[in-house]
């Protein structure tokens, strides 16, 4: 994933773009902040079948995941060197089920 940014940072910042790339709670330098989404899904998958698997990645998606991009873009709009106008975020999805 870290090669994923290598390769796309540069090309959002030679067009004048500040460019944060974003791993989910519990993934890549956010290992040791919370439970990986994937581990979560597996457990509830394993527990109550495919699909609360599901549902419990569209609720986590449209919560928990998007609370984390959206706090990293408001971070982003306030950065004093950054053009608020000028914001791209990759974010890692989960993987399909």
């Amino acid at each position: 994933m870290t090669e994923s940014a290598e390769k796309l940072a540069p090309v959002f910042l030679k067009h004048g773009y500040a460019f944060m790339y974003l791993y989910c709670r519990g993934q890549g330098l956010s290992a040791d902040q919370a439970t990986f989404i994937q581990d979560i899904l597996q457990r509830e998958e394993a527990s109550k079948g495919k699909e609360a698997r599901q549902h419990l990645q569209f609720v986590l998606a449209t919560t928990d995941q998007l609370d984390d991009v959206m706090a990293a873009l408001s971070f982003l709009k306030t950065a004093p060197a950054v053009d608020a106008k000028c914001i791209a975020i990759k974010a890692i999805p989960s993987a399909a089920n």
